[in-house]
């Protein structure tokens, strides 16, 4: 890529990293299947067999406990909470800008959350083809407005986005559905666990211009 920056190589790093942390430690169990040959490969493998699981704390405003307990996703999730992070999903997918060090970050995030080997995996590869996160002089800016849930697992955003680049502007109104499932996943590491705490997945993705006699 021009300009020193990596553009598709360091996606297909992040989305590697993710994957990494996602799956199953199959290498750590194969290597225990040969036993134990010192105290330090004893160690070694119960700190990589280990599931990190999210604990929330209620305090008071003096600091007292209120509740406790450890956080269990795909369990009880309050649709606002669903709602915003398919929000965020979605800026992050579609925002653009001059820190490329933020954009590899909102990369990340959004692979975090896309089940593998779905549709939506397809259009995001596809869009950061045809599209390089980091190309020079491009800026894209999201302004939500509105969102419904249509379906049982999908939300539709209504958004206008203001793109320059290439000294060009423009100005449309944008629309996705986006589609989701609640997974149970184990946490191999903190951070697949930042990433996406409460296994919240996009299977699919569905994107169109709006036009002024659409609401």
């Amino acid at each position: 890529m021009k300009n020193n920056y990596k553009g598709l190589e360091d996606i297909n790093l992040l989305k590697e990293s993710m994957r990494h942390d996602l799956l199953p430690l199959s290498a750590v169990l194969l290597s225990a299947a040969f036993g134990f040959l010192s105290l330090g490969s004893l160690l070694y493998f119960q700190m990589f067999k280990q599931e990190i699981i999210p604990y929330i704390v209620t305090v008071d405003r003096q600091g007292a406990i209120l509740a406790s307990g450890a956080l269990k996703s795909a369990d009880g999730i309050p649709e606002e909470i669903i709602a915003t992070t398919l929000c965020d999903f979605l800026e992050k997918l579609r925002t653009y800008g001059d820190d490329h060090d933020l954009k590899r970050r909102d990369i990340e995030y959004i692979y975090a959350h896309i089940k593998d080997k779905s549709s939506a995996l397809d259009y995001v590869d596809n869009y950061y083809q045809k599209q390089d996160p980091f190309l020079k002089d491009h800026y894209a800016k999201v302004e939500l407005q509105n969102l419904i849930r249509v379906a049982q697992k999908t939300f539709q955003i209504d958004w206008i986005e203001t793109v320059d680049l290439n000294q060009s502007h423009k100005r449309q109104k944008m629309r996705a559905q986006i589609t989701y499932e609640l997974v149970r996943i184990k946490h191999q590491s903190l951070n697949s666990l930042k990433l996406n705490p409460l296994g919240i997945f996009v299977t699919d993705i569905r994107l169109s211009e709006r036009f002024e006699n659409q609401p």
